[in-house]
């Protein structure tokens, strides 16, 4: 029986697909220049894979700690009275049938949600933490929060300022 057993190396181990090469040595000098420039490639495209997703993950994954983005947040909604007025009238409905039908409209005023986030993102919005050192050791000093100090962290959402306030 003369059957040529074909290989199946998706179902083979690493092991046995190492033998195998050392068993079967490509011999042809355009094979092994066409293989050598698609490793190339593959490895080239994994990378740039690679630092596409740690790139991404640095401006996405960046978890708030510490006290300063949460000061910052609290800061936002406290230290405007817009956002302050949009934050005590977040559940009110405007009566009416054009108020229920307009609710998804690009034409609404932004939520409090929205407004703490545009400030929160601001680099201009420095607020100033108040020295209150009966009420805990994080706050024997006032300190200007500003963006640089959270700059290196993800930027904050509409749904991640609800999420905050809310917790």
């Amino acid at each position: 029986d003369n059957t040529i057993v074909l290989p199946r190396p998706a179902q083979w181990t690493l092991t046995k697909i190492l033998r195998w090469l050392d068993n079967h040595p490509i011999t042809d000098r355009f094979d092994r220049i066409f293989l050598k420039r698609a490793l190339d490639e593959f490895k080239g495209d994994a990378m740039s894979a690679q630092s596409d997703r740690l790139r991404e993950s640095d401006h996405i994954e960046k978890k708030w700690t510490g006290k300063v983005p949460y000061l910052r947040l609290i800061h936002a909604l406290a230290d405007n009275d817009e956002v302050k007025d949009a934050f005590l009238k977040r559940h009110d409905i405007r009566p009416g049938r054009m108020a229920i039908e307009n609710r998804n409209s690009n034409d609404q005023e932004p939520s409090v949600w929205e407004l703490m986030a545009e400030y929160w993102n601001d680099p201009a919005f420095e607020p100033v933490s108040e020295e209150l050192p009966a009420l805990h050791s994080d706050f024997i000093s006032s300190e200007v929060l500003s963006h640089e100090k959270v700059a290196q962290l993800s930027p904050t959402t509409p749904e991640k300022c609800e999420e905050n306030i809310k917790s």
